[in-house]
């Protein structure tokens, strides 16, 4: 990962540095986890949760983006991941429903940079 890519990323909400630290300071390992990320089905059973209004689901997919996110130092997405978890905790899942379209918006976004990985 090149200077370039990793200014690109930080400014997408990924903290390049951050993350290779968790992954024992191996770039490689970090970047095969990145983009092993888009795969992930999580977003897709949050995104389902949504639909139907589901907040035990809900909370399930958003509890488990959240800990993905966090160990990939993916910022945005791990901030409204948690800020969803503690409304659903509070038992306010309408509140936890509203934040799911900032969370696409960041996720893509997150997406589309992982797409660029060679």
């Amino acid at each position: 990962m090149d200077q370039e890519c990793i200014e690109k990323f930080n400014a997408g909400g990924i903290d390049v540095s951050d993350g290779i630290n968790r992954f024992a300071g191996s770039t490689d390992l970090y970047e095969k986890f990145l983009k092993k990320f888009k795969d992930d089905k999580t977003f897709e059973d949050l995104s389902k949760a949504i639909e139907t209004k589901n907040s035990d689901e809900g909370f399930k997919a958003a509890h488990a983006l959240k800990g993905v996110s966090g160990n990939l130092s993916m910022k945005y997405v791990y901030e409204i991941t948690s800020d969803m978890c503690t409304a659903f905790r509070a038992n306010e899942p309408e509140k936890a429903f509203e934040m799911y379209t900032a969370l696409k918006e960041k996720y893509e976004s997150v997406c589309r940079l992982i797409n660029e990985l060679k």
